[in-house]
């Protein structure tokens, strides 16, 4: 009896009494043992760090209640997802982490955005909808890393995710209020001659696609056909060709890039990469665009353009010093020149940053 009272007060010391997942410390202790059975087992481990959506709004407008409710449903949610050998903790107030081994990133991602779908059908006529955003981290047996590594990892993986998450909210708040105009809702105008328009006043190359049809096939302006050397201006499987033509380095951000786009995790599409064009040049692109949605939520248009970064001033916009992309252009350029003085290069880096993010916050850091 005293064995099951023991039992009991130790269980109840490791779990969190709102969602009844486990606490942070027992989350924490399960992570640091989880990544010494990797190694022993020579597996992989996944862990994700999720973050509910919009939670303090939540709170403010409809009370702590409500807000309690939403994380018992997310926590109830990521609990019954759980498979053999996986566990789930309340990481914070609204933070959840979660480890799975010997899963791949791909089948995590997968579920958790399974769980997504349910929370977004299961709240669609409620005042508000249950949403969030995670980032995973995969580590490999063979790996030396901390659990508080791994965890500010995942926390960097998150934030990005969150950021667009904000940014496309704001983008959209803008939009709707915009449309609140009686004039701006019944103004009309000739949608291909805009489209012409648009890509005679512009040097940037402009790109269409009608994904309530099919979303692997893309407009792009005869310009860019041109420069890039691109078979047609309609291309089927845009991605496939259009990926031809990115550098190797690059495959990986334009790839989760387009994912983020075909996963329906952002409707917006912001990044950089460096393609050849006919002449054999490689040049540094900034690919961005927008996906708009029809009032079931469904993709029906992903349109944006393509700027030839060459022909602009690549300045960071947070210090105000050239990005990364100009500095080495610039030394690529130096290496290339005949008479070149010698010239040296020093490389700068703030120590522990991840930790500084992780600790304060990223304005902070920033």
């Amino acid at each position: 009896m005293q064995n099951e009272k023991s039992k009991s007060l130790h269980f109840t010391e490791e779990m969190d009494r709102l969602s009844t997942l486990l606490n942070r410390h027992a989350g924490e202790v399960c992570l640091e043992k989880e990544l010494k059975k990797a190694i022993l087992r020579n597996q992989l481990l996944c862990v994700a760090l999720i973050d509910i959506n919009d939670i303090t709004d939540i709170n403010t407008k409809y009370g702590h209640d409500a807000g309690d409710a939403v994380i018992q449903q997310v926590a109830q949610c990521l609990k019954q997802d759980l498979q053999q050998e996986e566990y789930a903790a309340r990481f914070s107030g609204d933070e959840f982490l979660c480890i799975y081994p010997a899963k791949q990133r791909q089948e995590i991602h997968d579920r958790l955005q399974k769980i997504m779908e349910y929370l977004a059908r299961k709240t669609d006529k409620d005042a508000f909808h249950i949403s969030f955003c995670y980032g995973l981290t995969l580590v490999e047996p063979t790996q030396k890393i901390t659990a508080k590594q791994v965890i500010m990892e995942c926390d960097d993986a998150m934030y990005q995710w969150k950021r667009r998450y904000h940014l496309d909210k704001a983008r959209y708040s803008i939009l709707h209020h915009f449309l609140e105009d009686e004039d701006a809702r019944h103004f009309s105008y000739d949608t291909k001659c805009l489209l012409h328009a648009l890509v005679a006043s512009t040097d940037d190359y402009i790109y269409v696609c009608n994904m309530a049809e099919d979303p692997s096939t893309f407009l792009y302006s005869q310009a860019m056909v041109k420069e890039f050397g691109l078979p047609q201006q309609v291309i089927h499987d845009a991605a496939l060709e259009w990926g031809k033509h990115i550098h190797e380095a690059d495959q990986q951000a334009f790839l989760e890039a387009n994912l983020a786009i075909a996963d329906n995790r952002s409707d917006c599409h912001n990044v950089e990469y460096r393609a050849k064009n006919c002449r054999g040049e490689w040049v540094w692109l900034r690919c961005r665009g927008h996906v708009e949605r029809d009032m079931d939520g469904n993709p029906i248009l992903f349109a944006g353009m393509i700027t030839d970064l060459s022909k602009k001033n690549k300045i960071d916009h947070l210090t105000g010093l050239f990005n990364k992309y100009e500095f080495e252009d610039t030394i690529e350029q130096m290496l290339t020149k005949k008479n070149t003085r010698p010239f040296s290069v020093m490389l700068l880096d703030l120590d522990n940053f991840s930790n500084i993010n992780k600790f304060h916050n990223h304005r902070f850091g920033d």
